[in-house]
């Protein structure tokens, strides 16, 4: 049986990042980044990944492991910019909004895929 309240709360959700990216880049981007929130972030989620696929055994677990590698990746490389907003390209501004879009989405299929094996 699919938990249509979670499914619907999920699309809301993918809808509103998609909004919200579609506001933004109608604006311009003009939004300084602070790599530490991405290394924040990594941290977060790494073990987020590591207790989906290992104790409760979902695939998600992976996907969530590796973008808490990818977002730590991204902070600790640019650890010396850490606590000074930092002025970024456009193009590379589009790239850092889309894989924290991406890592939404990740995050809110992997509930989804957690609730409906569970």
């Amino acid at each position: 049986m699919i938990p249509w309240i979670l499914v619907s709360i999920a699309l809301a959700a993918i809808v509103l990042a998609i909004l919200g990216i579609l506001i933004l880049k109608k604006k311009g981007w003009k939004r300084k980044v602070d790599y530490r929130n991405y290394f924040t972030m990594g941290i977060i989620w790494l073990p987020l990944g590591i207790v989906f696929y290992v104790i409760f055994e979902n695939m998600a677990g992976i996907m969530f492991l590796l973008l808490g590698l990818a977002y730590l990746a991204i902070g600790l490389k640019n650890r010396d910019k850490w606590g000074k907003p930092q002025k970024v390209s456009p193009k590379s501004q589009k790239m850092l909004m889309i894989s924290v879009l991406i890592g939404v989405i990740v995050l809110i299929l992997g509930i989804l895929v957690f609730e409906l094996m569970v």
